[in-house]
C-alpha cells in the first residue's frame, strides 16, 4: 500500500525530464533539512548551480540535444551527492543541491569540489559538447536560518559568479545591500538626464611638447538626491545591461559641444573627448545623430574626440570597424582608450581608423622605476608613433613620471598632476588667465597645474 502511495507521488514530486525532485518538492526538503539543522546544531550547504550558455547551445544544436546536456547533468549531480542530500531541478537550467553535513567548512569544500567535478565534456549523440557551470552558495546557519534567505542569498551569490566569470562564489555580507542599490540605480537612471541630476567636468591634457592645454576629456557626474554621488563605473556597466546607455551618450554629445560652443564664444578654444559605449558604435544612426550635433552646435568635427576602450572594440570587432570607419568619416578624432589592457592583435591595431592611443593608467603608476613596466610603456609609445598616431598617457600624478614620458617622445599627458575634473567654468578661467584664452601654459611639476587634493574621486 505504501510502495502504491510512493509511485503515484513520484511524478507528482519530481521533473518528468531528469527525474529530481522539481521546485515545489526541493522547497520542502529545504524547510525539513533546516529543521534538522537548527536541532541537532549542523551545517547545511544549499548550492545554486546554472549551465553556462545553456540557451545558446540550445538554440544552435537543438532541444534534443539540450535535454540530453540537463539529464547527463543530473545523473552526475546524484553520483557526486549522497544519500542525505538533495538535488533539484529548480528552473529551466538551474539546479538546486543542498548538502547537508556537520560544519559549515566542511560544507562548502563539498559544494566546490561538487561544482569542480561537473565541469567535464558532455557526449550527447556523439557530439562532445564543453560543459562549464557557475554556482553560487549560501551556508546555515552562517548566513540565513529560514529556506526563503538562503535562497535568495545562494542566487545573489550565482549571480556574483556569473558576473565574476568564477566557477563558484559564496555569499558574503553585503551582496543584498548592493543589489539594492543595483535596483535603484537602474530605477533611477530613467529619471537621471530630466531630472537634472547628471553633470559634466572636463579634465585637461597637457600637450609635452608645448606645455600648452588644448583638448580635455568629458567626465560625466551623477548625484542622485537618495542615492547619492554614483561613480561612472557603477552606473555605465547597468545603463549597456538594461538599453539606458544610448539615450545617455546622447545627452552627453549634446551637452559638450553645446560647452565647447560656449567656451568658443568667450575666447576659450579647446577641444573635448567623450567615451563611447561598444554598444553605442553597433548604433546604425550614431553618425547621423552626431553630424547633426556638430552643425546644430557649430562645432568643427575635428574638435570632437570619441574615445572607445581597447576591450570594446574585442567584444565584435567587426562591428566595431564598421562603427569607427562610419565616424571617422566624419572628421571626428577617434582614441583607443585603456591600451595595454585589452590585448588587441597589431594586425588589428593596424587596420582601425584610430587617431590616438591612450596608455592605460595601470601603466604609468611607478612608472619612474627602470624595469619591464617602463620598457613595455616606451614599447607603446613607439608603436603608435610607428603608425602614425598620437601618443596620450593616463593617471600621470607623479613629476618623475611626466619627465620619463616627455622623454620617450609621449605627445601628452592626463592626470592630477596637470589638473583634477574642472567644472566648466573653472577650465574657461584656467584658460583665459594664461596666454590669452587661446592655449593654457602650464610648467611642468609647478604647485599651480595640481588644482585640487588627489583624495578626491577618480574619473
Amino acid at each position: 500500500m505504501r510502495d502504491a502511495r510512493q509511485s503515484r507521488l513520484h511524478p507528482a514530486q519530481h521533473d518528468a525530464l531528469t527525474g529530481l525532485a522539481h521546485r515545489g518538492c526541493g522547497h520542502a526538503r529545504l524547510e525539513a533539512a533546516l529543521a534538522r539543522a537548527r536541532a541537532d546544531r549542523s551545517a547545511l550547504a544549499l548550492v545554486m548551480l546554472d549551465i553556462e550558455r545553456f540557451h545558446a547551445l540550445n538554440a544552435a544544436l537543438g532541444h534534443a540535444a539540450g535535454d540530453g546536456v540537463l539529464q547527463e547533468v543530473a545523473r552526475r549531480l546524484v553520483r557526486e551527492t549522497g544519500p542525505r542530500d538533495t538535488v533539484a531541478r529548480f528552473g529551466s537550467d538551474e539546479f538546486f543541491i543542498l548538502l547537508a553535513r556537520l560544519d559549515s567548512a566542511t560544507a562548502l569544500a563539498d559544494a566546490d569540489r561538487l561544482v569542480a567535478r561537473l565541469t567535464r565534456e558532455v557526449d550527447v549523440g556523439g557530439l562532445r559538447i564543453p560543459l562549464r557551470v557557475r554556482a553560487g552558495v549560501a551556508l546555515h546557519p552562517d548566513h540565513g536560518s529560514d529556506a526563503v534567505a538562503l535562497l535568495r542569498r545562494a542566487d545573489l551569490a550565482l549571480r556574483q559568479a556569473k558576473e565574476g566569470h568564477s566557477r563558484l562564489a559564496v555569499y558574503e555580507s553585503g551582496h543584498e545591500e548592493r543589489q539594492l542599490r543595483r535596483l535603484g540605480i537602474v530605477h533611477a537612471l530613467r529619471d537621471a538626464v530630466t531630472g537634472g541630476q547628471l553633470a559634466l567636468e572636463y579634465q585637461p591634457k597637457l600637450e609635452l611638447r608645448s606645455r600648452t592645454i588644448e583638448q580635455t576629456e568629458a567626465l560625466l557626474r551623477w548625484r542622485h538626491p537618495a542615492l547619492g554621488a554614483t561613480a561612472p563605473d557603477e552606473f555605465i556597466p547597468l545603463a549597456e545591461q538594461t538599453g539606458q546607455i544610448e539615450p545617455l551618450t546622447r545627452w552627453v554629445l549634446g551637452q559638450v559641444l553645446q560647452q565647447m560652443r560656449a567656451w568658443r564664444s568667450c575666447g576659450v578654444h579647446v577641444g573635448a573627448a567623450v567615451n563611447l559605449s561598444a554598444l553605442d558604435l553597433s548604433a546604425p544612426d550614431l553618425p547621423t545623430a552626431i553630424a547633426g550635433l556638430l552643425g546644430a552646435h557649430g562645432v568643427e568635427a575635428h574638435d570632437l574626440t570619441l574615445e572607445i576602450t581597447e576591450s570594446a572594440l574585442m567584444h565584435q570587432p567587426d562591428v566595431a570597424r564598421a562603427g569607427l570607419e562610419s565616424l571617422h568619416a566624419l572628421g571626428v578624432r577617434l582614441a583607443l582608450d585603456d591600451f595595454g589592457v585589452g590585448f588587441s592583435s597589431l594586425s588589428r591595431l593596424r587596420r582601425l581608423p584610430v587617431d590616438e592611443l591612450k596608455i592605460d593608467r595601470s601603466f604609468v603608476s611607478g612608472l619612474c622605476v627602470e624595469g619591464r613596466q617602463l620598457r613595455l610603456v616606451r614599447s607603446i609609445v613607439d608603436l603608435g608613433h610607428g603608425l602614425g598616431l598620437r601618443v596620450v598617457a593616463e593617471g600621470v600624478e607623479e613629476i618623475d613620471a611626466l619627465r620619463v614620458l616627455e622623454d620617450m617622445g609621449c605627445d601628452a599627458v592626463q592626470g592630477y598632476l596637470v589638473s583634477l575634473p574642472l567644472a566648466p567654468d573653472e577650465l574657461a578661467r584656467m584658460c583665459r588667465a594664461r596666454h590669452g584664452g587661446r592655449r593654457t601654459v602650464l610648467r611642468a611639476g609647478a604647485s599651480s597645474a595640481v588644482l585640487g587634493s588627489r583624495a578626491a574621486a577618480r574619473p
